[in-house]
């Protein structure tokens, strides 16, 4: 982990992978602010070399197999991502170390009833984790928090979730193919729908239409 503007240069003796990723310092001091943090201005990582932090990896893998996927379904899992990897980034490798503020009482009823229509109403569109926050009128970071503490579970499992029972109605009607089940329900493709239809009901679409 190198500051902007210091030079390093690498070497290795065998075959190796690296995943690289820039982070601009707008980002960071965003989070910041967002997580009211104590002093925003203070934002500034400390150089690591040969760290190792699993959490991290985990991250970064994960934001790397969002990326590299096509069509719809994929930005509210990588915006998430993203706000994780900042408050993992402050947390433990801020040279100035703080706290953020924490909330536990959730989305009002209110709130939460109006996101959870836009969702339904948008369920085969790209849904935004920035558009959630707004209409929540507050910030991506603090919106994943009490959504989780109101649902149970994160916005991307919530909507995940929602797809799939959508899918599961679209899958009644015999005459619709299984690819424009995928499609309808915001899923990218039919392997999208199908790798997330097994995890949450133990079998394929095709199974289940035919169960």
């Amino acid at each position: 982990m190198l500051p902007a503007g210091i030079p390093a240069f690498f070497h290795w003796e065998s075959t190796d992978e690296a995943l690289v990723f820039m982070i601009s310092p707008d980002f960071l001091y965003q989070i910041a602010i967002e997580t009211d943090y104590i002093n925003p201005d203070k934002v500034e990582l400390s150089p690591v070399i040969l760290s190792n932090d699993p959490q991290l990896e985990s991250i970064a893998l994960s934001l790397k197999s969002e990326m590299i996927q096509d069509g719809i379904g994929c930005l509210l899992y990588i915006e998430s991502l993203t706000n994780i990897l900042g408050i993992h980034l402050l947390r433990n490798y801020c040279c100035f170390k703080s706290s953020a503020q924490e909330y536990k009482d959730g989305l009002s009823k209110y709130k939460l009833k109006e996101i959870l229509e836009y969702i339904n109403a948008h369920i085969d569109e790209e849904i935004s984790l920035i558009a959630l926050a707004k209409l929540a009128e507050i910030s991506q970071y603090y919106f994943c928090q009490l959504f989780k503490q109101s649902m149970g579970i994160s916005p991307y499992q919530y909507v995940i979730q929602q797809r799939v029972e959508r899918a599961k109605l679209l899958l009644k009607f015999g005459d619709v193919a299984i690819c424009d089940v995928a499609l309808a329900s915001g899923f990218a493709n039919q392997s999208h729908l199908t790798k997330h239809f097994r995890k949450l009901t133990g079998v394929t679409p095709k199974a289940y239409r035919l169960g």
